[in-house]
C-alpha cells in the first residue's frame, strides 16, 4: 500500500478528471508541438523525452526540453518559446471532435453524474478548459481548473486541493483519474485516492489500475474504495 495512503470516506462525493490521457488523447499533439518547437533550436526531440514531460505544465516542460538539449536562454525567449509551442498546438487540435474522446468515458461522466457525484476537471495543461470547450464537453463538469489560473503545477497538489474546495468536498471524498506519474504524486500528496489510467510504469503508484472507461461502472469504482476504507 502506498505509503501516502488516506482512508477514503465511505461517503465518495467527487470525481476528479485529468485531461490529458483520460478524457481526450492529446498527448500525440503535445509530442508533435514540442518535437516541431525543439528543431527551431536543433535538438531531435523523441518520443521517450516526451515521457518527461507528461503530467507537467507549458514552463515546466519548456525548462526540461531546454535542459534536455543542453541550452539556456533568457526569460523573455523562454516566454516566446512557450508562446511559438501553443500556436503549433492550437493549429494541430483545432479539428478535434468529441469523437476524439478516449472509448467510454463520456458515458463514465454522465453515469458518475447520474449517481449523484460531483464531476471536475483539473490539468496542468493551459489549453485545458478551451479543449473542453472545443470538444462542447462543458456540460459534463461541474468545475475546471487549468494552468492558467494555478500558480504551481502538477506535482505539486494545489490543483487538486483547490478543485476540492471550489466543489465544496473534502479531500477523503474525492477519487481523481490520472494517467501520469506527476499527476498521481499531486492527488495523493493532496490526499486523495486515485485511479489510474496508462501505461504500468507511468501509474503504478495508483490505488486501482484501470486499462480503459468501457464497460466500467462508476459504482464498482466507488465500492472498491469505500470497501479499502474498513
Amino acid at each position: 500500500m502506498n505509503s501516502n495512503f488516506t482512508p477514503v470516506s465511505k461517503s465518495i462525493s467527487a470525481f476528479i478528471f485529468d485531461l490529458d490521457g483520460i478524457i481526450v488523447e492529446t498527448t500525440h499533439y503535445h509530442y508533435l508541438s514540442w518535437k516541431e518547437l525543439a528543431k527551431s533550436f536543433g535538438y531531435d526531440f523523441q518520443e521517450e523525452d516526451n515521457e518527461n514531460l507528461k503530467g507537467a505544465n507549458r514552463t515546466t516542460s519548456l525548462n526540461i526540453l531546454l535542459d534536455l538539449a543542453g541550452i539556456s536562454v533568457s526569460d523573455q525567449e523562454k516566454k516566446r518559446l512557450r508562446h511559438q509551442k501553443n500556436e503549433i498546438y492550437q493549429d494541430l487540435i483545432k479539428h478535434m471532435t468529441p469523437a476524439d474522446t478516449l472509448p467510454g468515458v463520456i458515458r463514465f461522466i454522465r453515469d458518475s453524474k447520474e449517481l449523484g457525484l460531483r464531476t471536475a476537471l483539473a490539468s496542468s495543461s493551459e489549453n485545458a478548459i478551451r479543449t473542453i470547450e472545443r470538444l462542447k464537453l462543458t456540460h459534463l463538469f461541474d468545475r475546471m481548473l487549468d494552468a492558467n489560473t494555478v500558480a504551481k503545477g502538477k506535482p505539486d497538489p494545489q490543483i487538486y486541493l483547490q478543485i476540492a474546495a471550489d466543489l465544496g468536498v473534502g479531500p477523503f471524498s474525492a477519487i481523481v483519474f490520472e494517467d501520469a506519474a506527476n499527476g498521481i504524486e499531486a492527488a495523493k500528496k493532496a490526499g486523495m485516492h486515485v485511479v489510474g489510467m496508462g501505461s504500468a510504469d507511468q501509474v503504478k503508484d495508483a490505488d486501482l489500475i484501470i486499462k480503459s472507461f468501457e464497460d466500467l461502472d462508476p459504482k464498482d469504482i466507488i465500492d472498491h474504495f469505500q470497501r479499502s476504507a474498513l
